[in-house]
């Protein structure tokens, strides 16, 4: 296990108020391993949504802070969902700046991807993260991200 674990919200006076109840799973990007398969993970869904399949869409959220309310300079984070073999099904970056922590989109196409800035998250409040991906063929997929329901 890299930098994750479970942590008491009492030891971050910045994150009481976010509603996270008295534990909430910390994370950053203070030791990696440049692999997924040793990084925190979710339990497999018991059926996995895809193209061709009786489940074509999937969702999940999530709901995020940080333990500062100023600017952890270095500190960045990516959130995935996979297809339960390991190939990510979306990305989202989380970088936190100083004015505020840049939630950047990456959309695939073919071999390149393209990296949009989608939204600024304001230190002092914890922000719900929504991944919605509808599966229309074996090649195509529709991905929508809202945060705090927009």
């Amino acid at each position: 296990m890299y930098d994750a674990n479970v942590a008491a919200v009492s030891g971050f006076p910045a994150a009481s108020g976010y509603g996270f109840g008295d534990q909430a799973l910390q994370i950053s990007n203070a030791k990696t391993s440049g692999s997924f398969g040793d990084q925190t993970f979710a339990p497999l869904l018991a059926t996995g949504a895809a193209a061709g399949t009786t489940t074509q869409h999937f969702t999940a959220s999530f709901s995020i802070g940080t333990t500062q309310s100023t600017v952890q300079s270095g500190l960045s984070i990516s959130v995935s969902p996979d297809n339960g073999q390991g190939a990510r099904m979306s990305y989202l970056r989380f970088d936190d700046q100083t004015n505020g922590v840049h939630v950047f989109f990456d959309e695939a196409r073919g071999a390149t991807f393209k990296e949009t800035d989608i939204a600024t998250l304001s230190h002092a409040a914890a922000h719900t993260v929504a991944f919605s991906i509808d599966f229309t063929a074996a090649s195509s997929k529709q991905v929508t991200i809202t945060i705090d329901g927009t």
